[in-house]
């Protein structure tokens, strides 16, 4: 036995030894007791047939399939990475994920691992890990989850510090002094109800951006081409439960987006504010940095899409599917 830790039989992760190493050791249970009273020791290989035992600062650097080695780590400490618990941070994920591994450790070894990958989430229910080339893109708080990052490193924050009506979309800021002060500005619900986003789509690009036109009425939205108009400036503000309201600089807090209740149900329109469930929207991660849009009174079966029509510019309420038009990036403006 030795306590939390993790177990493998005939795997011998190689590197990260901690000297003076290899010590004598009896057996497994023994070289583990000389790991958990050596400081900054979260790993071990032991040889049976030498009775050799090296402690470890951690797993990685390459693993081999060794009849005679068993190694042991603590399944909750991957030391090149700062650890968060209860905090997922969204998309910039690297295909293919997620990856089914046993535990944190694991989770970090496979990011250290993947070219590219300076962050990752782990989903201790689902067992699912997800590398991350970096944070960004909604940070929000998921008991499920643990996060871990490389210290330090310059991460891209999209537009997190910022305030209207500033328009820089990307500035990197250093993890080591700004984490803090970023995840209490964006808050537990993952969106900065502080600045503004732009809301494009998977199938017409970051070019067409979710707009209102502007024809007198003012409240029709449209997937127009993307510029620096207030009307594909949207906030996004967190009401509860798992939901937001989305209005535009250009109109202001008192017009939302709403769904008329027409008897066809599936129309988006800017609408007065006020305590619609139409006006309700939940938005939900999905693959590559993606969401998809639902409201609170359509519920889940019906997603915010682009209507297939040659001139593809009409937002709709259509049935949930695998549609690249139903598949949302939201972007700091």
């Amino acid at each position: 036995m030795c306590g939390d830790f993790a177990r493998k039989d005939g795997v011998d992760f190689y590197g990260n030894d901690i000297p003076p190493y290899p010590q004598n050791a009896p057996d497994y249970a023994s070289c583990c007791s000389i790991c958990r009273t050596t400081t900054g020791c979260n790993a071990f290989t032991y040889s049976k047939s030498r009775q050799a035992c090296y402690p470890k600062t951690r797993i990685g650097n390459g693993v081999a399939k060794y009849d005679d080695a068993i190694t042991g780590y603590n399944p909750n400490v991957y030391s090149d990475f700062v650890r968060k618990d209860g905090i997922a941070f969204n998309g910039n994920d690297i295909p293919l994920f997620p990856v089914q591994v046993p535990d944190y450790a694991s989770c970090g070894l496979k990011c250290q691992a993947t070219p590219g990958c300076n962050v990752f989430t782990y989903l201790k229910s689902r067992q699912a890990c997800y590398p991350k080339t970096h944070m960004g893109n909604g940070v929000a708080e998921n008991t499920d989850a643990i996060t871990g990052y490389n210290h330090p490193i310059a991460i891209v924050f999209p537009g997190a510090f910022q305030q209207p009506p500033r328009l820089e979309t990307n500035v990197a800021y250093n993890i080591q002094s700004n984490v803090g002060e970023w995840y209490s500005t964006v808050g537990q619900d993952g969106f900065n109800p502080n600045i503004y986003y732009r809301l494009t789509t998977q199938w017409q690009g970051d070019g067409k951006s979710l707009d209102i036109d502007n024809d007198g009425t003012n409240n029709r939205p449209i997937l127009a081409a993307t510029g620096a108009y207030t009307g594909q400036f949207w906030k996004i503000t967190p009401i509860g439960n798992g939901f937001y309201r989305l209005t535009t600089m250009w109109q202001g807090d008192g017009k939302s987006l709403d769904i008329v209740n027409d008897g066809t149900n599936n129309r988006p329109i800017l609408a007065a504010t006020g305590a619609y469930t139409g006006q309700f929207w939940k938005i939900t991660p999905i693959v590559n940095g993606y969401y998809r849009l639902t409201t609170q009174w359509q519920g889940d079966g019906k997603s915010l899409d682009i209507v297939n029509d040659g001139t593809n510019n009409r937002p709709i309420l259509a049935t949930t599917g695998a549609q690249p038009g139903q598949y949302w990036k939201i972007s700091a403006a």
